[in-house]
């Protein structure tokens, strides 16, 4: 069962040592407030409120970070635009989930709302490597990269030789 309540506090301990100055937290979701931002249907709801991960950051002495569009809102980037919003530009940019058919004018939209990559998830948003091609030719005009998580266990092998020649660079999401 879904408990909002345990979810609405920042409980972490103070760490005895503070990151270092211009620190950054490169990959974070913020999910909510759920009767604004709504989730696609037929997964379990996730709720981590901004201002939550805000006291985190504080806590730990994280000055910068980069919210990470979650595959649970599918196309629409309102909850991570939001987030970067409230945390200005000075502090937050993000990475974004988009279709292939997307504008110019919709990417420079996202752009002036601080978003600076594209995530690309195998398995949730029916995006690929490879078809990211097109993708990357799209964005990096705006200077932007891709991010790309894939479950399967070779698919960076598989795709080696077109990564290597996207025009934008690369980041491998989830391997740490």
């Amino acid at each position: 069962m879904f408990d909002i309540n345990n979810l609405t506090e920042d409980h972490g301990r103070v760490p005895k040592l503070k990151a270092p100055l211009k620190s950054c937290d490169t990959h974070s979701h913020i999910y909510g407030p759920l009767d604004v931002y709504p989730q696609r249907e037929g997964l379990e709801r996730r709720y981590a409120p901004l201002d939550v991960y805000t006291a985190m950051l504080k806590r730990i002495g994280i000055e910068r970070c980069i919210i990470i569009h979650s595959s649970y809102y599918g196309f629409d980037n309102s909850c991570s635009l939001a987030a970067v919003a409230e945390l200005g530009p000075d502090r937050a940019r993000g990475t974004c989930v988009i279709p292939p058919t997307i504008s110019k004018q919709e990417i420079q939209r996202l752009h002036d709302g601080g978003m600076r990559g594209v995530r690309i998830s195998h398995a949730a948003d029916d995006l690929s490597p490879e078809s990211a091609g097109d993708l990357a030719r799209l964005v990096a005009p705006f200077g932007w990269v891709l991010q790309f998580q894939d479950k399967r266990p070779t698919w960076i092998v598989d795709n080696a030789a077109s990564l290597a020649d996207l025009p934008v660079p690369v980041i491998f999401d989830h391997f740490g």
